[in-house]
């Protein structure tokens, strides 16, 4: 298996289709969490914050999906934009101010701990592809000539 196959197998595999059953994951509790917590200030802003972020990060895979490129380009990069915003927003309002024993400061728990272990595998992944960026076209290449991370 490739370097390249190893940093973005995921991606492809799940492709777009089950792609969008795990933004939903993340999006529809966050929705329902803010229907049913009235909690006011930095955690409902936080929450309703990062799931605003998702929502870019989907129109990025669309734009994506109707070119038929594999699912990794959109996986580096709308998800990379995601994680940056969702980090400075972690700072911006503490980590001490949104993260709480309510449901919506325990929702921002699992969206913190999802941003660190997305931030683990992306980050590292974007910067070995800015080196090695004619060897991940050609990865991609071979990716869509196969079907493998396109549909």
């Amino acid at each position: 298996m490739s370097v390249m196959d190893q940093l973005f197998c995921f991606d492809n595999k799940l492709g777009y289709k089950f792609g969008q059953f795990l933004w939903l994951s993340f999006w529809i509790p966050s929705f329902i969490v803010l229907l049913a917590d009235d909690t006011t200030g930095p955690s409902r802003d936080f929450l309703a914050s990062v799931s605003l972020a998702g929502c870019g990060t989907l129109m990025v895979y669309n734009v994506y999906r109707w070119a038929d490129v594999p699912a990794s380009a959109p996986a580096m990069q709308g998800i990379l934009c995601e994680l940056y915003i969702r980090w400075i927003l972690i700072a911006y309002f503490g980590a001490s101010n949104i993260l709480g024993s309510h449901t919506i400061g325990v929702m921002n728990w699992v969206q913190v701990i999802c941003t660190a272990v997305f931030s683990l595998a992306k980050i590292p992944a974007s910067m070995y592809t800015l080196f090695h960026y004619k060897d991940y076209k050609k990865y991609e290449t071979q990716v869509k000539e196969s079907d493998g991370g396109v549909y």
